[in-house]
């Protein structure tokens, strides 16, 4: 009997640091929920290094002005299928720290918060997102 292949998107994520405190943006559509920045891979991109995968990303999503300085992965985590996205995700985070600039949002999102490893769990966060919280504040010394 023949297995059944599971299909995954696979996405890049930034925790981006300032003075110990993490960036999360709020999704604009309903149900507008917390999430970190970053998106998936797309068709073409498969050769690409995962960081300029997410230097373009964080472009789309913060702006040409923000100034940020990638590190290390640091957390990876699966993202279950919700609303109209319809596939499981495997997501990898890697550490960000801002070098200076401003935030200027996308269309994508409403809003963004900057959140202590105490202050998050109050959050609706996207599905599977408290996990990768919860690891990101156990490996994290700010």
């Amino acid at each position: 009997m023949a297995r059944e292949i599971q299909r995954f998107h696979v996405g890049i994520k930034a925790f981006i640091l300032r003075d110990g405190q993490l960036l999360l943006l709020r999704e604009s559509v309903e149900p507008s929920w917390w999430e970190i920045p970053g998106g998936r891979i797309d068709v073409g991109e498969e050769a690409l290094p995962p960081e300029e995968v997410l230097q373009r990303e964080l472009r789309e999503e913060l702006g040409t002005d923000f100034r940020y300085r990638i590190d290390l992965p640091l957390v990876t985590w699966i993202r279950p299928p919700h609303g109209d996205r319809k596939q499981f995700a495997f997501l990898v985070g890697f550490l960000c720290r801002t070098e200076g600039g401003e935030i200027r949002l996308s269309d994508e999102h409403s809003e963004l918060c900057w959140v202590d490893r105490d202050s998050w769990q109050s959050l609706s966060l996207a599905p599977g997102y408290e996990r990768a919280l919860e690891e990101f504040w156990k490996r994290v010394t700010v």
